[in-house]
């Protein structure tokens, strides 16, 4: 079911605040991932549309939350001093971001091959001497 109230209280560098349902009781607790992704930060005095949910510590709160056209334009800042919605909060990299399982294959088959090298290599040190002296020469 939703409820309509107002943003009664807005921290922009915490990411949370307050919402007062039009119904009347007692504010709830809303966060900055109960809005969606695009558009503006919220903003105290703002008009919205949320669910109630049971959240932390049982206690209600507003989510999914949706912007109510009103007469008054919000007050925005602008993008150049507009906090990061992601502030504080780890952001997660897409798909395209993330190794792929062959780069990821490729280097365990590295490290299994330097580390069995080392192992099956001569014990008394030649090898070693021999890669230093090939560094050495590189310089």
């Amino acid at each position: 079911m939703r409820f309509e109230g107002k943003l009664t209280v807005w921290h922009i560098e915490r990411g949370y605040g307050a919402v007062m349902p039009d119904q009347g009781g007692q504010e709830l607790f809303i966060h900055i991932s109960a809005f969606p992704a695009e558009g503006p930060q919220p903003v105290a005095g703002e008009r919205i549309s949320f669910e109630i949910v049971t959240g932390r510590n049982n206690q209600k709160q507003a989510s999914r939350v949706q912007r109510l056209k009103s007469g008054a334009a919000t007050r925005e800042l602008p993008s150049a001093l507009a906090p990061s919605r992601t502030q504080g909060r780890r952001a997660v990299p897409n798909k395209s971001q993330r190794p792929s399982s062959a780069y990821v294959l490729l280097g365990l088959v590295v490290v299994a091959a330097v580390f069995s090298w080392l192992e099956f290599s001569p014990s008394d040190g030649r090898h070693i001497a021999r890669l230093v002296s090939s560094t050495s020469t590189l310089r």
